[in-house]
């Protein structure tokens, strides 16, 4: 069941690029580095609030990935911002 439902998440929403600004370290990821995401919106299991949700791929394993819920578009905002000159991929 999981497979198929990334399979529609892939398709639905497609991949755009993000620099993490968030504290380094912070679900694996490095500050300052370009991700691959996806942004989707999805209700969480146990709170049923509405989160703004980023997923990307864990580095260490291409057919993996990570995610994390947001509550506004602010604090997504305090983690993420689009591409620089300077970033690194």
């Amino acid at each position: 069941m999981g497979a198929i439902l990334r399979k529609i998440r892939r398709k639905l929403f497609p991949t755009t690029h993000l620099t993490f600004i968030g504290e380094d370290g912070s679900m694996g990821l490095k500050r300052g580095k370009v991700y691959g995401v996806r942004i989707f919106t999805d209700e969480l299991f146990f709170s049923g609030k509405i989160c703004i949700w980023v997923e990307w791929h864990y580095e260490l394993d291409p057919f993996a990935t990570q995610s994390c819920p947001y509550s506004s578009v602010a604090a997504l905002a305090r983690n993420w911002r689009l591409p620089r000159d300077g970033d690194y991929l």
